[in-house]
């Protein structure tokens, strides 16, 4: 059908209608499979009931949110007084730094970033995970400059 002239639109038409039926179907295929599972979970939480057996009430949480309470904090009034100044003062670099060393504006804010990742891992006490990531983005940074400098070499011998 779709070589034959005279019966092109009617070809683009049926496409387009099996095209919606095949989206409608797979809707309703995932429609199926999602409300089977959801039977089979209140299958179980029937027979857990009917067994009398109680179930913790946070037993469907696989990764609970808990936030830094203020005992696990190193200086709890010190990062208090960090979190509301950090801000304030970071502002006021970035525009002391454009205004004044506009040549040097990524490597200032680079700096200042570092800085301010410093003193919050130090406060959340993870000072070690925020030095083994910057060693492994260095380690990458060097491989990187490594293999750029050795493929241009290579490429000059050729």
């Amino acid at each position: 059908m779709q070589d034959i002239p005279y019966l092109r639109d009617e070809t683009k038409q049926i496409l387009a209608t099996m095209g919606e039926m095949e989206t409608n179907l797979t809707e309703k295929r995932r429609l199926i499979t999602v409300n089977e599972t959801l039977i089979e979970a209140l299958d179980m939480q029937e027979t857990a009931i009917k067994m009398d057996e109680e179930q913790p009430l946070r037993a469907h949480i696989q990764h609970a949110y808990r936030p830094y309470v203020k005992q696990t904090l190193r200086f709890s009034g010190l990062a208090e007084i960090w979190a509301g100044v950090s801000i304030g003062l970071m502002m006021i670099a970035v525009v002391v730094l454009f205004l004044f060393a506009r040549q040097f504006l990524l490597v200032g804010l680079s700096g200042m970033l570092l800085v301010l990742l410093t003193i919050e891992a130090s406060f959340r006490r993870c000072l070690w995970a925020l030095v083994r990531g910057i060693a492994i983005a260095l380690a990458i940074a060097a491989f990187l400059i490594c293999y750029i400098s050795f493929s241009g070499s290579l490429r000059g011998q050729s």
